[in-house]
């Protein structure tokens, strides 16, 4: 990725963020994959031998994790919870120690219909970080899994599901 696509991912994603924040999700959701488009890989593979590059290239991977997964949040405040139940299963099977793509996931299966499925994904993560981290899910983790068990009706069509769970 070359120093213009790093400025054209940082200003789209700041400009996807603010849409979002504004509530205008139809449009944070296009500069969002705006964003995404500029990425083919990993970032500067062939150079991640230069300490100070493998730093910078790690990071810039971490934003790009964190776009995805600021998409899913938008996709999910537009109702878009069936569309996105695949694309999120995948990647949070990619990511098996990331809270974030989990709880997406538990929401994306509950707001379908699939509540038992949601348990079910809370139970792999919670037995995943048990037996690779010797650590419990966050309390925003827990706190959202019994708020879908109780079906809450505070998770629905918004990006409110998070507020209080994290």
């Amino acid at each position: 990725m070359a120093c213009v696509d790093v400025e054209n991912f940082n200003s789209l994603t700041m400009r996807g963020r603010t849409a979002r924040d504004n509530r205008d999700y139809h449009n944070a959701a296009e500069l969002l994959e705006d964003a995404l488009r500029l990425w083919r890989g990993d970032a500067l593979l062939d150079l991640r031998r230069v300490d100070a590059l493998a730093v910078w290239a790690d990071r810039l991977d971490e934003d790009r994790r964190t776009v995805t997964e600021d998409l899913f949040d938008v996709r999910l405040a537009l109702g878009q919870h069936h569309e996105v139940v695949s694309a999120l299963t995948q990647w949070a099977s990619t990511h098996p120690l990331r809270e974030r793509p989990h709880q997406q996931l538990m929401l994306a299966l509950h707001r379908s219909g699939r509540t038992h499925e949601a348990s079910m994904a809370y139970q792999r993560l919670h037995r995943t970080l048990t037996d690779q981290m010797g650590a419990e899910p966050a309390p925003g983790t827990r706190k959202l899994h019994q708020r879908i068990l109780a079906d809450d009706p505070e998770i629905g069509e918004s990006l409110s599901y998070m507020s209080g769970v994290v």
